[in-house]
C-alpha cells in the first residue's frame, strides 16, 4: 500500500509541478549525491588517486527555480502508513515531523552544499500532508495561482484542485 501511494504522490506532486513550471526546469529522479570520492584501489591512504563516482540515492523530482530562482529543488516524497504498530500510539503530526526531520537529516547538509534545495514531501497513507509538504504544497500553487491553472479552497488558500481529487485523499483500499 505504501509503495503504491509513494508512486501516486509522486506522479501527483510531478504533474502539478508541470503545470506550473516549463518543462526543461523539471528532472524524475535526480542523483542525491552528484560524485562520491573513492579511492582507485579501495584503500582510504592518501597516496592513491581518488575517482569520482555517482550515488545510486535519488531524490523523487528536481524543480530549478522553485525556492530560489536559478537554484534547483530536489523533493523527495516519504509515505508512511500511520495504522502501523509503531506508529499507532503516536501523535499523527509528530510521526511525520520525525519523517521530515529522518529525510534533512540524511540529504540537506549534501544537497546545501551541492547550492541545491531539499524539501522532504512526507505524507500519510491516509492524506495527511506533514508541514514541509504543505509548504510546498503551497509553494507550487502560488505558481500555479500565478498561472491562473489552480482554484481557491479551504480558507482562501490557494491549493490545487487536483491535490485534492488524487488518490492522495482517498480512503486506503
Amino acid at each position: 500500500m505504501v509503495l503504491q501511494r509513494h508512486t501516486e504522490v509522486r506522479a501527483e506532486v510531478g504533474d502539478l509541478a508541470a503545470k506550473a513550471f516549463i518543462p526543461s526546469a523539471l528532472h524524475n529522479e535526480p542523483r542525491i549525491h552528484l560524485s562520491c570520492a573513492a579511492a582507485v584501489d579501495g584503500s582510504p591512504s592518501s597516496d592513491s588517486p581518488v575517482v569520482l563516482t555517482p550515488s545510486e540515492e535519488r531524490g523523487d523530482l528536481l524543480i530549478r527555480g522553485l525556492w530560489q530562482r536559478g537554484t534547483d529543488g530536489i523533493i523527495d516524497v516519504r509515505v508512511i502508513n500511520l495504522d502501523a504498530a509503531s506508529h499507532c500510539r503516536k501523535d499523527p503530526d509528530k510521526v511525520l515531523c520525525n519523517g521530515e526531520r529522518d529525510k534533512k537529516s540524511k540529504y540537506l547538509d549534501v544537497c546545501l552544499s551541492q547550492r541545491r534545495h531539499f524539501s522532504p514531501f512526507v505524507v500519510s497513507a491516509d492524506g495527511l500532508l506533514g508541514a514541509e509538504a504543505e509548504a510546498l504544497a503551497k509553494r507550487i500553487s502560488a505558481w500555479l495561482a500565478a498561472s491562473k491553472v489552480a482554484t481557491p479552497l479551504l480558507s482562501g488558500v490557494w491549493l490545487p484542485v487536483a491535490l485534492y481529487q488524487s488518490p492522495l485523499h482517498c480512503p486506503p483500499s
